[in-house]
């Protein structure tokens, strides 16, 4: 059976550039962490685009844009295995690097 981007996902991951930044993605929940103490938390869904790009609007488990609705925000998930995520923050086009803690 095939891991899908969603189930890779899941956990908690450390800034490779800021160790007191972490992100958790638990569910379908987004989870900002900075220093222990939680900043944020949003519903987020996986996407084929960002919003009002060509192809958004197809969400699903093995999609490689991470969407917060509520908030604008979108990601691409360059990369993602048992050790290691790389998001692409789109609105900047900035990288971010992580290694998984759990």
């Amino acid at each position: 059976m095939t891991t899908t981007v969603y189930q890779r996902l899941q956990g908690k991951w450390q800034s490779t550039d800021d160790d007191r930044s972490v992100i958790e993605i638990k569910e379908h929940q987004y989870i900002d962490y900075y220093d222990g103490k939680r900043l944020s938390t949003a519903a987020f869904i996986l996407d084929r685009a960002c919003p009002s790009q060509p192809g958004a609007g197809h969400p699903g488990d093995n999609e490689n844009y991470l969407v917060e609705p509520q908030q604008d925000m979108c990601w691409e998930v360059v990369g993602v295995d048992d050790e290691s995520l790389e998001l692409s923050y789109t609105a900047r086009g900035n990288s971010l690097n992580y290694r998984k803690v759990k």
